[in-house]
């Protein structure tokens, strides 16, 4: 299902109303709030392949929740996911602090390497719950991709989690496609990023 599609616009105003009263905070808040899941969140687990069972990131709290409630819509989760279901796993409740921490930490360092920016501290503070101040330690993820081109050959790419969406498409550029005619594929989902 495409961001643009009617039924998407649908399901997600069905889904920041349900935030906002099982929440209770006000609507441009869970709207908000629903971009982070949505748009970033869901994307970062993508990103570093979070899928199942081995979990690399965790979110705050409020994303936690609001996450959860997403589970709630069944259907417009499912077709959010695309190809690769995004499990939710409840017992990471349970880990350790040091644990939970860490991947917050490696949350955290996804986001700013992601979308270049600071995560919103409204949803997601500097400070894990009672544990402290993330120290954002170097984390280098590398993994390969696997560019389709116009001309119908796949080229393999290998890239590390510090690479920008700009970054990555300057690369692509230098190889063959135009920054503006790209469209870059998380998964069956489209990136929102230019």
């Amino acid at each position: 299902m495409s961001h643009t599609d009617p039924k998407f616009k649908d399901e997600r105003e069905s889904y920041e109303k349900f935030l906002s009263k099982s929440l209770v905070i006000p609507a441009d808040k869970a709207k908000d709030l629903a971009t982070e899941v949505i748009e970033k969140f869901l994307p970062i687990k993508r990103f570093l392949n979070d899928y199942n069972p081995e979990y690399k990131c965790s979110p705050s709290p409020i994303i936690d929740e609001a996450w959860h409630a997403l589970l709630l819509f069944t259907e417009f989760y499912q077709n959010l996911c695309g190809s690769r279901f995004i499990h939710y796993n409840p017992m990471c409740e349970f880990d350790a602090i040091e644990e939970k921490a860490g991947r917050y930490n490696a949350t955290l360092h996804a986001y700013r390497n992601l979308f270049e920016q600071i995560p919103d501290s409204d949803f997601w503070p500097e400070q894990y719950p009672g544990y402290g101040e993330i120290k954002f330690a170097p984390i280098k993820i590398k993994f390969q991709m696997f560019i389709n081109m116009l001309t119908g050959k796949t080229v393999p790419m290998s890239v590390l989690d510090s690479n920008t969406i700009g970054k990555l498409k300057t690369r692509i550029r230098n190889v063959e496609i135009p920054k503006e005619k790209q469209t870059l594929m998380l998964v069956d989902t489209e990136m929102l990023l230019k």
